[in-house]
């Protein structure tokens, strides 16, 4: 696991913090990359740990670029970064696999590990639907990035504005509907204003011939390139 290197439990002398973005990354962009290094400093963490889906569950399988691929091109996108990290862990978890699966492999992999699990406020906002969350939510603490079309948001410990005070409430809606049942919900809402970029955008850029240098690193262009991903209107979707 690791960009050029292993991540071994052996090598973590101490407990340390990881961010856990997971996603199927389709491919990865600089919205990616953006969300991962706000998560590193804001949250204090060691590192974050990019695991790419290897089966979406909501998706036709045949509509999602091979896992393999989606592995590489997260790998290209973290290299220069030393505290990103990809994961193939999903690859041999079972075919119908949920997030408390993921987690669990993890936590038996790394003991030594407190998590954070990095998401996106519209995936946040379907935890509620999770199998087993109530399993899940009290072992990580969460950490939200806005939606890209909302820029400038407070962190939770910030006075929320007009703009800003429903996506806060909403938030503190669910961490309430959680304690009611005795479940502690830890939360952190990235400070960041977020790059409007879809993967979907991306790939159909691909299809039309236009440019995408501002849309993904370099190794992720060259990746999609040589491997002639994404030319026909066929290709993986959303």
């Amino acid at each position: 696991m690791g960009t050029n290197h292993a991540i071994t439990s052996q090598s973590l002398p101490q407990r340390e913090a990881w961010g856990l973005l997971g996603g199927t990354f389709n491919p990865p962009h600089w919205g990616h990359i953006q969300i991962a290094q706000a998560a590193l400093l804001q949250a204090n963490l060691h590192r974050v740990l990019w695991v790419p889906t290897y089966r979406p569950l909501y998706r036709r399988r045949e509509s999602v670029l091979a896992f393999d691929h989606r592995l590489a091109m997260v790998q290209g996108a973290i290299a220069p970064y030393p505290n990103f990290h990809a994961s193939d862990i999903e690859r041999t978890l079972p075919a119908k696999s949920f997030a408390i699966g993921t987690l669990t492999q993890l936590q038996e992999q790394y003991p030594n590990v407190d998590w954070t699990w990095i998401l996106g406020l519209d995936t946040f906002s379907s935890l509620p639907r999770w199998y087993q969350g109530d399993r899940l939510i009290p072992q990580c603490t969460w950490l939200i990035a806005p939606r890209p079309a909302v820029s400038g948001l407070p962190t939770a410990s910030s006075t929320a504005d007009a703009a800003t005070a429903p996506i806060l409430r909403s938030i503190q809606v669910q961490a309430a509907h959680w304690q009611a049942q005795g479940i502690k919900l830890d939360w952190q809402l990235l400070d960041i204003h977020p790059i409007p970029i879809a993967s979907s955008n991306i790939r159909q850029r691909v299809c039309d011939r236009q440019p995408i240098d501002s849309l993904v690193p370099a190794a992720v262009k060259a990746y999609i390139q040589q491997h002639k991903l994404y030319i026909t209107t066929g290709s993986p979707s959303d």
